[in-house]
């Protein structure tokens, strides 16, 4: 799995939808924590919000090498910036 665009970005749900979209478009998917928590072993929960650097959200493809991951993530780049967004 390639895994590319990584951001701790809070995101709306619009602006989920409209990742999702741009990567089923170049076949890939897109992937949000967002506001979910997480139960942890300790029996406390962990907000996975964003804002604090961690990585809560990408977009995946299959490894198929260079110059295919590449040219997905180009692809998928580009329509994110056409959009007004990145």
């Amino acid at each position: 799995m390639y895994l590319f665009g990584c951001s701790g970005r809070r995101l709306t749900a619009e602006q989920c939808d409209l990742r999702e979209r741009i990567a089923h478009r170049h076949g890939a998917e897109f992937h949000y924590f967002g506001r979910y928590t997480v139960l942890a072993e300790e029996g406390t929960y962990r907000d996975w919000s964003g804002d604090d650097g961690d990585p809560t959200s990408w977009f995946s493809c299959p490894n198929l090498g260079d110059p295919f991951d590449r040219d997905v993530a180009a692809s998928v780049e580009a329509d994110l910036l056409e959009e007004g967004t990145t």
